[in-house]
């Protein structure tokens, strides 16, 4: 009879070996005189999408590729990026830290915390604890597994300053969804800032703050305003970012 492996009995890990660094960016004075900080010293963002499409397979980078985008980023003036609508590569961060560019980091499909139906999901406005926000479908538990393993994997890169949730769509601010989401993420990585979407305009937005208290998130207040707007322009071969508090 053949040997039976007793597979409980096996450790099975996975291991990384990054360049670890620290930095601290930060949004300042909201509501008075708004600003932009990296390590104490005011900054003004500029940055434009790269959407990922790599040659010559249009999947992933090489090393070379990655360093070439942010050369060439840096060659335009700009002082940051964004990885839009899919989780970045390891050997792009990797660059960015070493060449000091800056990162905002979207997972793709982050529209898929949100439950169908989410104009009946109904609770007080003020309630911020996230309770009633788990995933409950397939495709919730998917995106929510894949964002909060961006944030492992990512946190300990200098260069990444921003987590956005989704792009161009404005779940409402009375969904549970949102608010769980943004307690997970801050038990795993509470240094960056940390948006609920990105385009479309102003309306329904949710910002952390790093370390900030776990009860106290920017919410649009019903104007619009919530102190933070992340709006990109359309038009010719380029998407460009403004990034506002």
């Amino acid at each position: 009879m053949p040997h039976a492996t007793n597979l409980s009995s096996q450790t099975q890990t996975s291991r990384m070996n990054p360049t670890f660094g620290f930095r601290w960016f930060a949004p300042e004075g909201i509501g008075s005189n708004a600003m932009f900080r990296i390590n104490g010293k005011r900054i003004v963002l500029r940055s434009a999408i790269s959407w990922g499409w790599w040659a010559p397979n249009g999947l992933f980078p090489t090393d070379e590729m990655a360093r070439k985008e942010v050369l060439a980023a840096q060659s335009l003036g700009l002082n940051c990026l964004q990885f839009h609508r899919n989780i970045g590569h390891p050997n792009v961060l990797d660059e960015q830290d070493r060449l000091g560019l800056l990162r905002y980091e979207e997972p793709g499909t982050g529209s898929a915390v949100f439950p169908k139906g989410i104009s009946d999901i109904r609770m007080a406005a003020t309630d911020q604890t996230g309770l009633g926000g788990e995933p409950v479908t397939f495709d919730q538990k998917y995106e929510v597994e894949k964002i909060l393993r961006m944030v492992r994997r990512d946190r300990i890169h200098p260069s990444l300053v921003v987590y956005g949730i989704v792009n161009e769509y404005n779940p409402t601010l009375t969904n549970p969804a949102a608010y769980w989401l943004f307690h997970q993420i801050r038990e795993i990585d509470p240094s960056r800032t940390v948006v609920l979407h990105s385009g479309l305009d102003s309306r329904n937005e949710l910002a952390m703050l790093p370390y900030s208290t776990p009860t106290i998130f920017l919410a649009e207040n019903g104007s619009g305003y919530s102190g933070w707007w992340d709006q990109h322009t359309v038009g010719g071969q380029a998407y460009i970012r403004i990034i506002c508090i």
